[in-house]
């Protein structure tokens, strides 16, 4: 995919998120249960940062525990949920997972729930995991969450979406799909990734992968989680 039209794409998804925001929020209220254990990577004092916060909700996974907790998003009208929830007692800002506005080795942990997927062209997702490699301290860790898309509901589409990219009828890569939310039609770009390819996708941009494992929820549905230190230079 070229990086204009990447770029494009990007601005697109943002603004979609700002559409359905209210909505989108109200379908995430708590946080996946099935994910809790990773609150057990977090020590007294670290600092966190929440690399596509959304409304917030990871942030209650830290109660009673002493932490420098920073949510970022792209969308600033679900920030704006994040920060009428949680008021002062978490920071909430508005960037770009890209480009994030944070120094060298500011972190000890970094984690990014269902995010990944939502970035268009390989480029743009390696500056993603890039950036988060940067604002880590040296051994810090990363937690990254994607949808695993290669389940019977969505099989269709991403064949669908193939076909499209075959016959050059889609700008979208190969594995990229459209999904609808609710009455939002083609609101959301999700790239279908496999275990294997988030495995080499992390670990080509600096980190030694300390687990990973497919999470099935209750729902039916199913993640691929990837934890990771980061290598030293």
């Amino acid at each position: 995919m070229k990086e204009e039209i990447a770029k494009e794409i990007l601005a697109e998804s943002i603004a979609n998120y700002n559409k359905i925001a209210g909505d989108f929020s109200n379908t995430r209220t708590m946080f996946w249960e099935e994910l809790n254990f990773v609150k057990g990577l977090i020590k007294e004092n670290d600092k966190i940062l929440d690399l596509g916060c959304g409304n917030g909700r990871f942030f209650e996974q830290f109660a009673g525990k002493n932490i420098d907790y920073t949510g970022s998003d792209t969308s600033e009208e679900l920030l704006k949920i994040a920060r009428e929830r949680y008021k002062t007692v978490a920071k909430f800002i508005k960037t770009e997972g890209i480009n994030l506005p944070f120094d060298n080795e500011v972190f000890d942990t970094t984690f990014s729930f269902a995010v990944l997927h939502h970035i268009p062209s390989l480029k743009l997702r390696e500056q993603f995991i890039k950036e988060a490699r940067r604002v880590l301290k040296d051994d810090g860790i990363i937690v990254v969450s994607v949808w695993n898309l290669w389940q019977k509901k969505f099989i269709p589409t991403i064949i669908k979406y193939a076909l499209l990219s075959l016959f050059k009828l889609s700008n979208l890569d190969f594995k990229d799909i459209y999904l609808d939310f609710n009455k939002y039609k083609k609101s959301r770009l999700l790239h279908a990734f496999t275990k294997r390819e988030l495995k080499r996708l992390i670990e080509k941009n600096g980190f030694k992968i300390k687990k990973i494992e497919e999470i099935k929820r209750r729902s039916g549905y199913s993640n691929f989680l990837v934890i990771a230190k980061k290598n030293k230079v």
